[in-house]
């Protein structure tokens, strides 16, 4: 009989998947207790450090009927981007009045008096200037952002339903950030007619009282498509964006005057590509705060950033899940090493400091650099050809 009453109760055993089912914040937790790394940092549910990224494979070209394109995978994320550009006449735009174009014509022809471009002088480019390249990116709607989420790309997906708050969200995050960081110059959206000098004699064949027309501009139309999600969506959509945007071409283009229309050369050896103005790189934190927190203090103290809880650096799909907070930080180096802060958010909760979100920022300027030395790579290769990158820790 008592052998029967020890069969009819048997000790209940949960498997890691079904633990890490069923109380996920307690897994993750335990994991963080109880597998310190070698160097005496917790190891992560997925055997990553605190501030390990995962590892990246990004591939440029490969679409035939686009501008430029890439394909970003990051751990289980993966992500496609197809830019294509269209034009639009100003004559289409409403209410487009030609004096608006001003500032860069007569800062053409200033330019082009001294042989130089508007590429080449940053240093003279004023305010108005500034104003103007900004205005024309934004009121014209001259980079069009769309993110979609492919059938299977997550069992949260619906196919057929309307765009998910995510894929807005996500659209929206990027074209802020590609308007905030003025990383793309409205020139090389522009397509100039220069009227012949009808006044000019024979022997004088300057232009330089015929101020250069502004006739049509190009539209970038950036769809990106999410084939697959296992966390960090965004990281991996900006740097796919950013790299197609680094494979884009733009062909060669004028002003036919008996036509009325704009003429594009098939001649690849005049297109040109685009000139960016830096490369900013996101990185996405998650911060794990568990609940309750531990009440020892050796678990407090090992690896923990503050007073029992921790944060995670390019969160997987079930960190994400477990955390209501993240960072967001976007940062990018000019010319001379100096780090530009673009973003420095917290999303969904106020546990970081001032303290902790500058360090967050030192480890995203460390992985700018890795991932600039990646899309140079990939993007000088010319023929479609994927470069792999192994994630790696990063201390502030």
């Amino acid at each position: 009989m008592d052998s029967l009453v020890q069969n009819a109760n048997p000790k209940l055993q949960l498997t890691p998947t079904q633990f890490a089912a069923i109380e996920p914040n307690a897994y993750i937790l335990s994991q963080l207790s109880q597998r310190p790394s070698s160097n005496g940092v917790p190891t992560r549910a997925n055997a990553r450090e605190q501030f390990e990224f995962r590892d990246m494979t990004v591939t440029v070209g490969g679409f035939t009927h686009a501008n430029g394109s890439s394909t970003v995978r990051i751990g289980d994320t993966s992500v496609v981007c197809g830019i294509v550009a269209e034009q639009i006449y100003t004559s289409e735009v409403p209410s487009w009045d030609v004096s608006q174009a001003s500032v860069s014509a007569n800062k053409r022809r200033r330019l082009a008096s001294s042989g130089k471009t508007l590429l080449d002088n940053d240093e003279e480019t004023d305010q108005a200037y500034d104003n103007e390249e900004s205005r024309h990116i934004e009121d014209r709607c001259l980079l069009v952002p769309n993110v979609t989420m492919n059938t299977g790309c997550t069992p949260g997906y619906v196919p057929g339903a309307p765009p998910s708050e995510d894929e807005q969200s996500i659209s929206n995050n990027l074209l802020g950030l590609l308007r905030s960081t003025r990383m793309i110059q409205a020139e090389d959206l522009r397509i100039w007619y220069q009227p012949p000098n009808l006044d000019a004699g024979e022997s004088d064949s300057s232009n330089e009282t015929q101020l250069p027309e502004l006739k049509a501009f190009w539209v970038l139309h950036i769809d990106i498509m999410v084939m697959s999600y296992g966390g960090n969506i965004f990281d991996a959509a900006w740097t796919a964006l950013v790299a197609a945007l680094r494979h884009v071409t733009i062909p060669y283009a004028w002003w036919d005057v008996d036509k009325e229309i704009v003429l594009c050369s098939d001649d690849a050896s005049k297109a040109h590509k685009l000139s960016l103005r830096e490369m900013p790189t996101s990185c996405w934190f998650s911060v794990f705060e568990p609940q309750p927190r531990p009440a020892s203090q050796d678990e407090v103290a090992r690896g923990s950033l503050g007073d029992g809880w921790w944060i995670f650096a390019d969160p997987d799909g079930y960190e994400e899940s477990v955390c209501e907070e993240n960072v967001w930080c976007v940062v990018s180096k000019d010319k001379n090493g100096k780090t530009r802060v673009y973003r420095a958010q917290n999303v969904g909760g106020s546990t970081v400091d001032s303290e902790v979100m500058h360090n967050l920022l030192q480890i995203s300027a460390k992985k700018w650099e890795d991932m600039k030395s990646i899309i140079d790579e990939v993007v000088a290769t010319g023929s479609p050809r994927a470069v792999a990158w192994k994630g790696k820790s990063y201390s502030a």
